[in-house]
């Protein structure tokens, strides 16, 4: 197992994203209790019970000016993790990916090129990355990132 990325906050949370065999997963840390967040594989493609977009086009979600799938995810209340996971499409073709949440947001930075810094660094003329991802694949790293919703 090997932590690709680790933050802290001052509350005393903690969020890393873990790489252990093929698999990579965000693990969060609070008041001792450990919760991981399985994201991918590199394993063969194993069976995907997704649902994207719950029935609609990418289309109709761009165009509809509200939050349509966010509103149908909360209606009954949070939605686990893995109820959100299935509405997203897999991201599959040669990209790496970063995901983050409000407690990631609020500890760091992700420049256009993915390299990843501690939020308090902003007054720092040259800051030290905590993260690239050259890191992980020095080749694939090296490609600037394009930015763009889930489905193009």
């Amino acid at each position: 197992m090997s932590y690709i990325f680790e933050t802290k906050r001052f509350s005393g949370e903690i969020l890393r994203e873990v790489f252990s065999g093929n698999s990579f997963s965000f693990e969060f840390i609070k008041d001792g209790k450990v919760v991981d967040l399985p994201l991918y594989s590199l394993d063969e493609k194993i069976r995907d019970e997704r649902d994207p977009y719950l029935g609609y086009t990418m289309e109709e979600v761009l165009a509809s000016g509200r939050d349509i799938l966010g509103e149908a995810l909360i209606k009954n209340g949070d939605p686990d993790y893995s109820e959100v996971k299935k509405v997203m499409p897999r991201i599959e073709k040669s990209t790496y990916c970063f995901l983050g949440s409000p407690a990631s947001w609020a500890g760091v930075t992700v420049d256009t090129m993915g390299n990843v810094y501690p939020q308090e660094s902003g007054r720092d003329p040259k800051p030290e990355a905590m993260f690239h991802p050259s890191m992980i694949d020095p080749k694939l790293g090296s490609i600037k990132p394009r930015q763009m919703l889930l489905g193009k």
